[in-house]
């Protein structure tokens, strides 16, 4: 399954609608692809640094103000 049917599957069940997202790619091209969901909070590009992906897992889970 790809990266965006999953986010589909994500936001269209409402016990996961709600869920941040951290897409994780190869592709270039993904960043459009998922504009059209608020839910995902970032896309990172592969080789991802350590630091960087939990820095962008930790701002997803931080409270909303």
């Amino acid at each position: 399954m790809g990266g965006l049917t999953l986010a589909h599957r994500i936001t269209a069940a409402p016990a996961t609608e709600a869920l941040p997202i951290i897409v994780v790619t190869g592709l270039g091209a993904a960043i459009t692809a998922f504009d059209k969901f608020p839910q995902v909070r970032a896309v990172i590009h592969k080789p991802v640094p350590r630091e960087e992906l939990l820095a962008n897992v930790n701002k997803a889970l931080a409270p909303s103000c």
